[in-house]
């Protein structure tokens, strides 16, 4: 601490600095630099309840929602101007882990010891009611057949059984529901062409229920009725358009495969993009692949210069989409 003081003596204006520093990085999105504006007012002594909330902030878009909880529940203990929007945030953070019990808890905690206004209070009731329901829904409230028979096969690794499941769901008009469809979602193991069958159905079924997704390493929270039929989605069909006119539409039938191919592929990464959010990379790469699949020898320096991107680009993204389709072959 002896020398932190003395950094905080040679610059008397480093909480400022720091501050303001943080809170444009997070007015610009630039949530890592944001957050470790935030942390080093902290370390000096100097944050308060709007910059610890910031933080807070950053963790959630950062999906460190571990540290998030931490902070946030901390945070909450001490709040005074920003307590109920505090209370939110924790919230947020406590349902997207469906930790009900926890939800249930910190309502009562805030309605039994604070001074709530009657519009807070009534926000806070029907939550409160919904976690108390969830909290005891597996115990207390018999499953359907379809549930019963939907949420055994989720548990098995058996991915035919997985699939033949969800279809039959559907041909009966059925909506998967239960706190079991939340976490296959969110389990990285779980194979990613049946976690989008499965928001495919949440989707057809209107559900506006929020529910966290992990493939590939990366997680987000979605709202199934919210989400893009995948074929409408505006990169999704650039891409293609990009590679029709890269190779002129000179191979129709290159053309045509490569399209049910795309699909395919972002049918295995939905609900994320890929990276870079780049037309040109996606649309050289599949020129790559088309080419090497139909046997049209592929001059790589001819298809970089062709598309204005560089060798590196195409061989990082060449490399990530056959991962995909790799991992996303389905072994039936």
């Amino acid at each position: 601490m002896e020398e932190k003081e003395k950094t905080v003596i040679m610059f008397p204006n480093l909480s400022d600095r720091l501050r303001e520093k943080g809170f444009d990085s997070l007015h610009n999105k630039q949530f890592s630099e944001a957050l470790d504006c935030f942390n080093q007012l902290g370390e000096y002594g100097f944050e308060d309840e709007e910059s610890e909330f910031a933080a807070v902030v950053c963790l959630i878009e950062l999906h460190d929602l571990k540290e998030a909880r931490k902070r946030c529940g901390a945070l909450l203990k001490r709040s005074d101007r920003l307590f109920f929007e505090v209370l939110e945030m924790y919230l947020s953070v406590l349902l997207q882990q469906h930790d009900y019990q926890a939800v249930a808890e910190v309502v009562h905690f805030a309605l039994a010891d604070r001074e709530l206004s009657n519009e807070q209070r009534e926000k806070l009731y029907p939550l409160l009611s919904f976690a108390e329901k969830m909290e005891g829904l597996e115990s207390e409230i018999p499953k359907s057949p379809e549930e019963e028979e939907v949420e055994t096969a989720l548990g098995t690794r058996d991915v035919a059984k997985q699939l033949q499941a969800l279809y039959s769901l559907r041909q009966r008009g059925s909506t998967p529901a239960g706190p079991f469809v939340a976490r296959f979602l969110e389990d990285e193991t779980n194979h990613p062409y049946v976690k989008s069958v499965l928001l495919q159905l949440l989707m057809e079924s209107g559900v506006r229920d929020e529910v966290s997704v992990t493939k590939y390493g990366r997680t987000m929270s979605v709202v199934p009725c919210e989400l893009p039929d995948i074929k409408e989605d505006t990169f999704v069909t650039d891409v293609l358009l990009e590679a029709e006119r890269g190779t002129g539409g000179q191979n129709p039938t290159m053309i045509q495969a490569l399209a049910e191919y795309w699909y395919e592929i972002m049918f295995l990464v939905f609900p994320f993009s890929l990276l870079p959010l780049d037309v040109r990379v996606w649309a050289a790469v599949l020129e790559k692949i088309g080419s090497e699949r139909f046997m049209l020898s592929p001059i790589d320096e001819q298809i970089v210069s062709r598309y204005g991107i560089s060798q590196a680009d195409m061989e990082e993204a060449y490399s990530q989409l056959l991962k995909i389709e790799q991992e996303g072959l389905l072994p039936l």
